[in-house]
């Protein structure tokens, strides 16, 4: 009897190990599979399958809501309208996901001095931001225009200049780190003047400001998106050929960049071909790096066509901007310079009326806004 108890309790025994065995089994993934690490659909997309354009009212909810790939849509932000301007501030908060300073956060703005920062009207940006669940963009550290008269008057030498673009980019990038998703760290660096003169950071630094600016900013956040921007280099040109180059030359020294800006401040009058926007987009995100349109904005005022019709250009040429983004793998997203002609620095600059933008100065949506957010959604 004692024999046959004890071959039951061992059989039992074994039952259990196996039993318990089983239920702690996990499975194993296998090695040699690969899995794709973005779905077709992702959950948010598949909850939102059924939402119908005319549930959109918004340009983020287009965004978010996408048949195709989401994409942020934002805006540079105009501070006198941002304090004085409340419907300004209801479209700004409502309609934007990204949210980039127009001036606050230039360097004659923040950098007054040699001993002073002043980020207090950036911060209220910010701020706003946040309160909107917006992302922040910084635009810009080093830009040959909109330098502080202390630097370019004071008669600097190399090393002196280094240092105080080194202390300057420590110091607004510091101030901001974990806050500002991404810069645009230095801008417009194959552009010159009037004269046809260098920055005064290239022309007392030479061509290396780029390389320290990046990796000070870096040192600063490493794990905001360093962005470089320029202008007139959406198709493939001379000039969006020596950006390319100049940015492999970045790489090639291990300069920390993620990012390459392309401005988008088109024209009507002018023919912007669409494969080959998204050819030259796709060129550069190529070299493994994020792309963005980053202060988009169409004129009117070169084309000797009705208003209507303008309209009607403006709003397919917006349109084919958010179709190449999308298309782009890489391409984060669009930034408009501005959403209402109340507010835009076209007129000033051309010294000509204009309505280059996607509201009106009455704050009434033109066709450029409804042809983005159909663009957006995937209408």
């Amino acid at each position: 009897m004692t024999q046959y108890k004890q071959h039951l309790l061992a059989l039992f025994l074994v039952a259990f190990s196996l039993l318990s065995s089983s239920c702690n089994f996990i499975p194993q993934a296998d090695e040699n599979k690969t899995t794709d690490p973005t779905p077709v659909q992702t959950k948010v997309q598949q909850s939102n399958a059924n939402i119908q354009f005319k549930d959109i009212h918004t340009l983020r909810e287009a965004a978010l809501n996408t048949k195709k790939r989401s994409i942020s849509i934002g805006t540079a932000a105009n501070i006198d309208a941002f304090h004085t301007d409340e419907n300004y501030k209801k479209i700004l908060g409502r309609e934007f996901d990204l949210l980039v300073a127009e001036n606050v956060m230039k360097m004659d703005v923040m950098h007054t001095n040699i001993d002073t920062f002043d980020f207090s009207q950036s911060d209220e940006l910010v701020s706003f931001a946040k309160q909107h669940s917006m992302q922040i963009e910084g635009a810009n550290l080093i830009w040959s225009n909109q330098v502080p008269a202390w630097i370019t008057n004071g008669g600097y030498n190399r090393d002196e200049l280094l240092g105080i673009m080194k202390d300057y980019i420590l110091n607004v990038v510091g101030h901001y780190k974990g806050q500002v998703k991404s810069w645009v760290v230095v801008n417009e660096p194959l552009d010159t003047n009037e004269a046809n003169q260098k920055s005064i950071w290239e022309s007392v630094i030479g061509p290396q400001y780029i390389d320290y600016a990046f990796r000070w900013a870096h040192e600063a956040d490493p794990q905001a998106k360093l962005y470089i921007n320029e202008f007139d280099t959406e198709l493939i040109n001379e000039k969006s050929n020596s950006y390319y180059a100049l940015i492999q030359g970045l790489l090639q020294r291990k300069v920390p960049i993620n990012g390459v800006g392309f401005e988008g401040h088109l024209d009507v009058a002018i023919q912007y071909p669409y494969d080959q926007l998204v050819s030259n987009l796709n060129r550069f995100a190529d070299l493994d790096l994020q792309v963005q349109i980053t202060e988009a904005d169409i004129k009117l005022q070169n084309s000797p066509d009705p208003l209507p019709e303008k309209f009607k250009q403006q709003a397919s040429l917006y349109a084919d901007i958010i179709h190449a983004c999308q298309e782009v793998k890489q391409c984060s997203g669009v930034v408009l310079w501005g959403f209402t002609d109340r507010y835009t620095w076209i007129p000033n600059f051309t010294h000509h009326p204009d309505q280059p933008l996607i509201f009106n100065a009455q704050y009434q949506p033109k066709p450029a806004y409804n042809a983005i957010k159909e663009a957006l959604f995937g209408k």
